[in-house]
């Protein structure tokens, strides 16, 4: 008799237990069909887009719609763009689970030709996806431009002519090059070459101030859309009698 109430009495502090621990978790706000929450969960529509083929100097921009898809608040930090690039996140506060919103990129094309591709990364609290990658690329219809851009020369003494030149590139034969012009106490500036994409030839003036410069050159040009091409020049101006140090009050 002993031996066959033992299981039974097994099974009813087993039965016990379990129910014991079912009030329990009912008393915490779970049932036994109740899941942990999912962690947040950011799910981007597209990550690549292709704006195709546009001119030189149009505003290119670009929406990339998300959604929270977990269970948890989704939190967003501040996109991390290219210097041509600008990026931000609407809604700015935190994303509930199953709402959505949108990264919208604006990509400058003035200073750029040719095929282009840029990305932004942005960071989460996703464990999963801390940091996602999107990607823009397209194509940049020549118009005029630099090359390149801007120019940093380093240590220059006065007098001295940089090398190598910069060239005005343009898109179409009808377009010309007019002049470069050059206002400041740093630098001479003139054009050389085939009028269509000469070289800009800029020279250290021989009675230039020592110490760090910055002077913008502005070349003139025919197009209608880029009438004027400037390239910001930067560099540190040293000569024999007062040499030029960072340490120098």
């Amino acid at each position: 008799m002993t031996t066959s109430r033992t299981p039974r009495r097994r099974a009813s502090m087993a039965v016990a237990a379990l129910a014991g621990l079912t009030i329990a978790l009912a008393g915490a706000g779970w049932t036994t069909t109740n899941k942990p929450p999912q962690p947040a969960r950011l799910v981007f529509a597209e990550q690549v887009h292709d704006f195709g083929r546009v001119r030189q100097g149009d505003m290119v921009e670009v929406e990339f719609a998300f959604a929270n898809r977990g269970d948890v608040d989704l939190s967003l930090s501040a996109p991390r763009v290219a210097c041509d690039c600008s990026a931000e996140v609407s809604p700015r506060d935190e994303v509930a689970p199953g709402a959505g919103g949108a990264l919208r990129v604006r990509f400058d094309t003035g200073q750029t030709d040719g095929v282009q591709e840029r990305t932004v990364t942005l960071y989460s609290n996703d464990p999963e996806r801390r940091s996602v990658m999107l990607t823009l690329r397209g194509e940049v219809e020549l118009d005029v431009v630099a090359d390149p851009p801007a120019l940093y020369v380093g240590s220059v003494t006065p007098g001295t002519r940089i090398d190598p030149e910069p060239r005005i590139r343009t898109g179409a034969e009808t377009t010309a090059v007019h002049a470069a012009l050059s206002d400041g106490p740093y630098l001479n500036a003139a054009l050389a070459g085939d009028p269509h994409a000469p070289a800009l030839a800029l020279q250290i003036r021989p009675d230039a101030p020592a110490g760090p410069f910055t002077q913008t050159v502005r070349v003139l040009t025919s197009s209608e859309r880029h009438p004027t091409v400037e390239i910001p020049v930067r560099g540190i101006i040293i000569t024999e009698s007062e040499p030029w140090r960072w340490t120098r009050d």
